[in-house]
């Protein structure tokens, strides 16, 4: 919940236009009772932060109210398309004339090339001024769970969606591993376990292709479960599961792992690879908890900064991938203060990384040569330059925890 103040910082509208969209109907906070302040929910700044848009787009307040209460009116947003494309073909008219104008005077080009893009850089700043908000907006439009979770942490489109995860996968699904890590960093942290003989059942979440639970099935006893929210990955999994005659300990599961339908204290042993970011690290390691028996183990890497001071191209890319990176020692206290025990904390090493990378790349070769160019493999490309360039700046942090 959001004071005014609050309200007024997070969306730039004036506190009296507040009040004004109030006394509309189009915005309802809540009035607390021992002392009649407003309090305004995540609901409230989703229509604001859509309302503004509405409005830079020609639409009236009345307009606007009927769109945020999902009354749309077609033949409405159709007229003001075919405005605003009016308005962009003169707008782009001016600009060339502008740009010829300045060449001739100076001899030199602008280069505009930094204007694409726009729509998932607002999706960016959306999902940094209130994560809760921007799902709540996706689910209004219309999207799935599994869509939401695509469009926040790896299309940031809502129009061409589809087509850019169909190309993702094209890739990811050619992976070894989906995210970085290794076998030898599976077992190295498995055998951090003090009594890693009483581990019975295991679940990872995120678990992509099953290469780190394949690792944990043959270094245990262990039955495991192993969940992902896409269908071609758990084939994957239960796949290879009958392939290592492992399928009477290895069972694969579609699932989402924010709405995770599962016993309490059911297993002696959660495995999440460099996914909790997705719901938030805090909020995962919170959910997460109910599901460990007492003494239960929960181990988790997560993307950190490795240096106080990153350069600023690396900056602006991780701010943009995970808005809430912050440092190893922050991850520690945050577990600690959740009511885990730190067991082992440690970066993951570099060579995970660099394999991670090359693997990568080589996939979105082949995917490129095969289907042709897209936006998709322009993105993996800057990924991979960025990440070998600056790989002393971030990484990592490896954490094997216990319920307390």
């Amino acid at each position: 919940m959001y004071s005014i103040a609050e309200m007024t910082q997070k969306t730039g509208v004036s506190r009296s236009t507040l009040l004004y969209y109030e006394k509309l109907g189009i915005i309802t906070p809540q009035r607390q009772p021992q002392n009649d302040y407003r309090r305004y929910s995540d609901q409230e700044l989703t229509r604001l932060i859509v309302l503004r848009q509405l409005k830079k787009a020609g639409f009236s307040l009345k307009d606007c109210q009927q769109v945020l209460d999902s009354n749309i009116d077609s033949q409405l947003i159709e007229q003001h398309l075919l405005r605003l494309k009016h308005e962009l073909q003169q707008l782009e008219l001016t600009q060339q004339l502008l740009q010829a104008l300045y060449k001739r005077q100076t001899g030199q080009q602008i280069d505009h090339s930094n204007s694409t893009h726009k729509l998932q850089d607002w999706h960016v700043g959306f999902e940094q001024l209130s994560a809760d908000a921007h799902v709540q907006w996706l689910r209004q439009m219309g999207f799935s769970e599994k869509e939401i979770f695509h469009i926040r942490w790896v299309s940031r489109d809502i129009n061409d969606h589809d087509s850019y995860m169909n190309d993702f996968f094209k890739v990811f699904e050619n992976m070894q591993r989906q995210g970085p890590g290794s076998e030898q960093t599976t077992l190295r942290t498995f055998n951090l376990i003090p009594d890693r003989e009483n581990i019975k059942t295991i679940l990872e979440i995120g678990c992509g292709k099953g290469s780190s639970c394949l690792t944990l099935a043959q270094a245990s006893s262990a039955q495991i479960v192993a969940l992902d929210n896409h269908q071609p990955f758990i084939d994957s999994v239960a796949l290879l599961a009958q392939q290592q005659q492992l399928d009477q300990r290895m069972t694969a599961v579609l699932g989402d792992m924010q709405q995770l339908k599962l016993d309490d204290e059911s297993f002696d042993l959660l495995w999440a690879e460099g996914c909790a970011y997705m719901m938030g690290f805090e909020n995962a390691l919170k959910e997460w908890r109910r599901l460990l028996r007492p003494g239960g183990y929960l181990f988790v890497s997560d993307a950190v900064w490795l240096t106080e001071q990153p350069s600023q191209e690396c900056a602006d890319w991780w701010n943009k991938e995970y808005p809430g990176m912050t440092t190893p020692a922050q991850r520690q206290k945050q577990s600690e203060q959740l009511g885990y025990r730190v067991v082992e904390r440690f970066n993951l090493p570099q060579e995970d990384w660099l394999a991670f990378y090359a693997d990568m790349e080589r996939c979105t070769l082949q995917a490129e040569a095969n289907y042709g160019p897209s936006s998709v493999y322009t993105d993996i490309y800057e990924e991979v330059a960025l990440g070998r360039q600056y790989i002393e700046e971030f990484g990592y942090v490896c954490l094997l925890l216990q319920k307390s």
